[in-house]
């Protein structure tokens, strides 16, 4: 299983996966699977069952790094979400819900407390695939927001 978004919302990865440097895999669970690891190699991100639980130290590499890929798809709001360099596709959104999920699932398992920033990010990332759909009939996605009580900022 290749995941191909990963190149584009983490260069950085792609730029140490190139190198010769071995980088440290990271956990990732799927809801319909058994959980998987994610080896970034010279080849590229492959998937490989877990036969063990993931390590404390693998859980918090992983929540980290999720951490950080949703406060950047946020960061730039009020003027929408971002998937990369680009502004999310509703493709991309069901990805970001699909991440916010295993991050709240990492949360709990870590006893880390970001209730405020999943519901923000949860709002948005359901929201913004229905006003690109719809996005003639309003000035800017901060208009969108506000008629709908949203959140303009989301701090995580």
């Amino acid at each position: 299983m290749q995941i191909n978004s990963w190149d584009r919302r983490f260069p950085l990865l792609r730029v140490a996966a190139s190198s010769d440097t071995t980088l440290q895999p990271t956990a990732k669970s799927c809801a319909f699977c058994q959980p998987v690891i994610f080896d970034v190699g010279p080849h590229g991100t492959r998937a490989m069952p877990l036969d063990q639980p993931a390590s404390t130290k693998e859980l918090t590499a992983r929540y980290e790094l999720l951490l950080s890929s949703l406060r950047y798809a946020v960061h730039e709001l009020p003027a929408g979400v971002l998937y990369g360099k680009d502004g999310a596709t509703e493709k991309q959104c069901s990805e970001l819900i699909a991440d916010l999920h295993e991050f709240e699932r990492l949360c709990r398992t870590l006893n880390r407390e970001h209730r405020a920033f999943i519901e923000g990010c949860s709002w948005h990332f359901e929201h913004y695939p229905h006003y690109l759909g719809r996005r003639r009939h309003f000035r800017s996605y901060q208009e969108y927001v506000e008629g709908r009580n949203g959140p303009l900022r989301v701090e995580g």
